[in-house]
């Protein structure tokens, strides 16, 4: 089980940029492993072996089933989680809790076919909720250890971003609560914020939280030269 409110946080070492800033159409998210269709799975020998990943409690608890084909680049935790659960000769089940419906049904599609696609047209009113969602689906990957969904999660948030021009802090109480300093999707939002084209965007303080405003002042205080904007430097937001 996966308990939200329980996160172990822990610093998340993103890969150093390349050489030279690139822009955002030129450094795409690393692909994700291919999938291994009908592949190996738990016990090979047995095709029809279903895991089921459960989000929520009692009554209002959503659950879906799918093969169990998690392979070790996908998700270690997972893989290990259900192997336990099979030699133990147990149901293999997998649960969430504090996290919202939408969040898990776009981790088991991801799990199913490992590609993020672009949200149809987004309505303005829409755009905060579906930004939320995918900061939420890299805090859970992180957890899971996916770096593949991390990749492509952050690299959405930013091509949508850039794509509607829309920028909001709702989202940023949320990625503090959930993620370390240093964390990739921290330090993406701290130079969102920070940078030239940043600055533009900040309005009042109360729209960000504490911890946030500390760490952009001690950007402000240690940087010589001028903060990047993400989309020049995508690569550092990468695991």
């Amino acid at each position: 089980m996966i308990n939200k409110s329980k996160f172990d946080k822990k610093v998340d070492k993103a890969a150093p940029a390349s050489a030279g800033s690139k822009k955002m159409t030129e450094e795409k998210a690393p692909a994700a492993p291919p999938h291994p269709g009908s592949g190996p799975n738990i016990n090979p020998s047995n095709s029809r072996m279903m895991a089921t990943i459960a989000c929520g409690i009692n009554q209002k608890q959503v659950r879906w089933s799918l093969q169990v084909i998690v392979p070790d680049h996908y998700s270690s935790v997972l893989r290990e989680h259900f192997l336990n659960q099979h030699r133990a000769k147990q149901n293999m089940f997998f649960l969430f809790q504090g996290y919202r419906t939408e969040v898990i049904q776009l981790l088991v599609q991801w799990l199913l076919v490992p590609q993020l696609r672009t949200p149809p047209k987004i309505q303005k009113d829409e755009f905060a909720g579906i930004i939320k969602n995918y900061c939420d689906l890299w805090i859970v990957a992180d957890q899971l250890k996916i770096a593949a969904l991390k990749n492509q999660s952050i690299y959405l948030i930013h091509q949508l971003e850039t794509q509607y021009k829309v920028y909001n802090t709702a989202q940023l109480n949320l990625v503090w609560k959930n993620t370390s300093k240093g964390s990739a999707l921290r330090q993406y939002f701290l130079d969102k914020f920070t940078s030239v084209k940043g600055k533009k965007l900040q309005k009042d303080p109360e729209d960000f939280p504490k911890e946030m405003l500390i760490e952009m002042l001690a950007v402000a205080e240690e940087q010589k030269d001028a903060v990047k904007d993400p989309g020049e430097q995508m690569a550092k937001y990468y695991a």
